[in-house]
Parts: structure tokens; C-alpha cells; sequence
């Protein structure tokens, strides 16, 4: 994903081509990366695999708040997130990548302002799809939603290359459609 950004400097390209030799973790399909009001997982980018972002209600259902694709990341706010404010489940087996010293150059917006810009735009398309998921619980009807969901994920693996106009990989269950989206199982 970062890669896209036009403006950045050989520093920053080598800065991010040692993520291709930073240390990584597979995580098993239902186990999660991070956990609700837990201590933060350590930074990550996504390099294969699907998860979300969820939370559970006190009855013990799943309200998925968003999906994590390849390029994505996980516990990027450093810092300032010393708490998960949800748990981040592995809905695939799940390859991460550590991004501490992305972040850390990312931190340093004088020396890397291609490396902050794209975090930053990272952060802000981040905020983009969690409107999108906001307005499609909200405002939408069954048939909307799941119109809306579909191609907003098949526009985000078009944006990595993982899809082509008329096909992308789609692993989601009816059950995880089902808690993304409000609705029963059998009406997915």
C-alpha cells in the first residue's frame, strides 16, 4: 500500500523494503491480534490473510466493525493506543508483519514526510471504511448492504492488486457477513 506514494524519497523506499525482511508471525484462523481492553499488540502490517475488527455485546454476540486486508494495519497509533479498543481476529490464517520502525520513521515527519503522509493516509482511509460500515448498519437496507460491503472489498484488493475488475478473492463466511452486517445468517 505504501508503496504508491509518488513523493518518497530512496531513504523512505529502503525503509520500506525492510519490512520484506522484518520479523513476521502467522496467526491461526480464530485467534485474535489483538484484544479487546487488553495491553495493544505491537504495530503490524498485514501480509496475507483476512481479519476484522470486532466487538462483543454482553450477550455474547459478534459485531464485526470492519475488515483487514493485505496492506493493512494493525495497532498502528503506537503510543497513543496504549489499550485495544476492540479485538482484531485472524478470520483467515493471517501473516503480519512488525511495523515499529516504520512507525517510528513515520514519527519523524521532517526527515520522512512520504512515510508520515502515507501512515496518516493509512489512518484516514481507516476512518473512511469504519463510515462506510457506520452508514451501512445504519441507513441501508439488507440488499444495500451487502451490495455496498461486496464492492467496497473487492475496490480495496483492486487497490493491492489482489483483484481484477471482475473477480476477487472473497473468503468471509455467511456468519461473518452476517455479524458485519446486522443481519441473521439466512437472510445473507
Amino acid at each position: 500500500r505504501f508503496s504508491l506514494i509518488a513523493d518518497m524519497t530512496a531513504t523512505e523506499r529502503a525503509i520500506i523494503s525492510r519490512l520484506d525482511h522484518a520479523p513476521r508471525r502467522i496467526h491461526q484462523a480464530g485467534s485474535d491480534l489483538a484484544s479487546e481492553d487488553e495491553i495493544s499488540a505491537p504495530p503490524m502490517f498485514i501480509v496475507s490473510g483476512w481479519a476484522c475488527r470486532m466487538r462483543i455485546s454482553a450477550t455474547g454476540k459478534r459485531q464485526i466493525l470492519g475488515f483487514l486486508l493485505p496492506g493493512d494495519g494493525v495497532c498502528l497509533r503506537g503510543p497513543a493506543e496504549h489499550v485495544s479498543a476492540f479485538t482484531v481476529c485472524a478470520l483467515t490464517t493471517v501473516e503480519t508483519v512488525d511495523a515499529a520502525a516504520f512507525l517510528k520513521a513515520a514519527a519523524l515527519p521532517k526527515t520522512y514526510p512520504g512515510i508520515a503522509l502515507a501512515v496518516e493516509g493509512a489512518k484516514l482511509q481507516d476512518e473512511l471504511f469504519t463510515a462506510n460500515q457506520i452508514m451501512r448498519l445504519g441507513t441501508q437496507t439488507r440488499t444495500e448492504r451487502l451490495a455496498n460491503l461486496l464492492l467496497e472489498l473487492h475496490w480495496r484488493q483492486q487497490q493491492t492488486g489482489l483483484a481484477d475488475a471482475h473477480a476477487f478473492p472473497m473468503p468471509l463466511t455467511r456468519e461473518t457477513l452476517a455479524d458485519a452486517l446486522g443481519m441473521s445468517a439466512s437472510r445473507v
